[in-house]
């Protein structure tokens, strides 16, 4: 979160202490860069680490939950960024770390740097996996040796690789500001999505799919909520898709006739919880077309 010089230094160390392990550190390390603060990734990381994993997140990416996120957001999701709903969630009655929150002027301010900690968080979204799988830390494309952040249309809050989970991630974060202060018993939990089938699947073009996650539960005992619908971004799927969007637990589709082998579909099973704040948490299911 220093700039990608002090990553660098680090990676020069081992460059120069330990030469036969850098293609050990390339395939082990994964670098997640808010914009280019100095010049070392061109000028040394892209050069001497070809084969390193850097993941760089541009201005219109990280800047929809940075400092000119009202620009960026539509009406319904500055509504979990503004002052009534940082004072009510975070900033009061949640414990002296909460209180301490540098907002700007009471309102939500990103250190900037958020996306690259919102990457990691485990929600189901496997975006750890792949940098174009897309997730709460946005969805990302190969270019000129690093994995850039994309968009598929800024003006669309809707299409937004971070927006588009927005309110989960803030309500997410009421949830672990209520850990701080409430028992166990008192406080809402992530619901568990539980799959009746395998996360990866294969299928021919034509063939009819069930995708269900019926057994998922809720710790709290709270009911659940269901949508299953396509990725498109992150799916490699030309052929038109006729799934529609599904809000039960389980949802059918054909695979379009004219897909092609080797090209993937990406389907998201979203789960959220009747709890306050309402947690939500997912399963991607990838369908591989074969021969």
């Amino acid at each position: 979160w220093g700039g990608s010089n002090t990553i660098a230094r680090a990676l020069k160390t081992i460059q120069e202490e330990y030469p036969d392990r850098v293609d050990e550190v390339s395939a082990k390390a994964h670098l997640y860069l808010i914009t280019e603060q100095d010049d070392t990734l061109k000028t040394y990381l892209r050069k001497e680490w070809p084969k390193l994993e850097i993941l760089r997140s541009g201005g219109p990416a990280f800047g929809a939950i940075a400092y000119r996120w009202p620009a960026h957001q539509s009406e319904a999701q500055r509504a979990y960024f503004d002052e009534s709903w940082m004072t009510a969630n975070i900033l009061r009655g949640h414990g002296a770390l909460c209180s301490l929150y540098e907002a700007q002027d009471k309102h939500f301010r990103s250190e900037g740097d958020t996306p690259a900690f919102l990457h990691v968080i485990n929600t189901g979204l496997r975006s750890e996996e792949h940098p174009s799988y897309g997730g709460w830390g946005g969805r990302f494309a190969f270019n000129n040796s690093v994995w850039k952040s994309v968009d598929t249309n800024d003006t669309a809050p809707e299409s937004h690789s971070i927006l588009r989970w927005a309110i989960d991630f803030q309500n997410d974060w009421a949830a672990r500001a209520d850990w701080c202060v409430k028992k166990y018993s008192e406080a809402n939990h992530p619901p568990k999505v539980v799959l009746s089938h395998d996360e990866r699947l294969t299928a021919h073009a034509g063939q009819q799919l069930k995708l269900d996650a019926t057994h998922s539960t809720d710790p709290d005992g709270d009911k659940l909520s269901f949508k299953w619908q396509l990725y498109l971004e992150a799916s490699h799927c030309q052929a038109a898709i006729p799934l529609k969007i599904s809000h039960d637990s389980s949802a059918g589709f054909h695979v379009p006739m004219d897909a092609k082998a080797g090209e993937t579909l990406h389907f998201i099973c979203t789960v959220t919880d009747s709890g306050s704040p309402r947690i939500t948490r997912y399963a991607r299911v990838i369908v591989t077309v074969v021969d």
